[in-house]
């Protein structure tokens, strides 16, 4: 929130083209749920720093991020891996703050989301969990929430149902008591606990479980969850 909030204060018709501010847009765009018009500046962005442009490393971070956005919306989970793991990368060499701190957590749950879906769950938990453990509160509290609904998909593929269900109905609460019940990140709890109540033949409410992942669809919509 704090962050969309700044970008949106920004004055970007007055600014010179630049790096900087195709990168802001870019940020603005996926603050604002809009994938595909930020996969737009995030390229901008590329070929303004291939003509010479420059950025710090944590903004290169940042960049990686959103690109991985951008690939989870399309569903192109080895798009998403290349750029958390260029993410990770601009991380090791950017200054030590909030900022760097932030970026580095948000690309290694993009890298553990892709390790997930592309079956390596032991490895994909050990990430999330590393997470878990390390993010604060505050403006990344939607982070954990995802972060967290994807633990419980962990669990559901590793054959643990009542696990899965438990984290996933405990990431729903917490949210919705933020307000965030219909967000994006909350697919990812729905979604295991609706298939958990169908393979124990809980049709009736998972049937409801599936409405209300469809319509947590607050910043955006992912093709593979949907």
């Amino acid at each position: 929130v704090a962050l969309r909030d700044h970008l949106r204060s920004v004055p970007f018709a007055s600014l010179e083209p630049s790096a900087a501010r195709e990168l802001c847009a870019a940020g603005l765009e996926f603050c604002e749920g809009h994938f595909f018009a930020m996969e737009g500046h995030v390229e901008e962005v590329r070929k303004m720093l291939r003509a010479g442009d420059r950025l710090p490393p944590v903004a290169l971070a940042f960049l990686e991020n959103l690109a991985c956005a951008a690939a989870r919306a399309r569903g192109d989970e080895d798009s998403v891996a290349t750029a958390a793991e260029a993410a990770l990368e601009q991380v090791s060499h950017a200054a030590p703050g909030p900022a760097t701190e932030g970026n580095r957590l948000i690309a290694t749950t993009q890298y553990a989301v892709a390790l997930l879906r592309t079956g390596d769950v032991s490895e994909a938990r050990a990430r999330l969990t590393v997470v878990v453990r390390d993010t604060p509160q505050g403006d990344v509290a939607l982070m954990l929430l995802g972060a967290r609904s994807h633990l419980a998909w962990c669990d559901l593929a590793d054959g643990n149902l009542e696990s899965a269900m438990v984290q996933a109905r405990s990431v729903i609460d917490d949210a919705v008591v933020r307000g965030w019940g219909s967000q994006l990140q909350l697919r990812y709890a729905y979604l295991p606990l609706a298939m958990a109540q169908m393979l124990r033949s809980e049709f009736d409410v998972a049937d409801r479980t599936v409405v209300a992942g469809l319509a947590a669809d607050v910043n955006g919509v992912e093709a593979w969850s949907t």
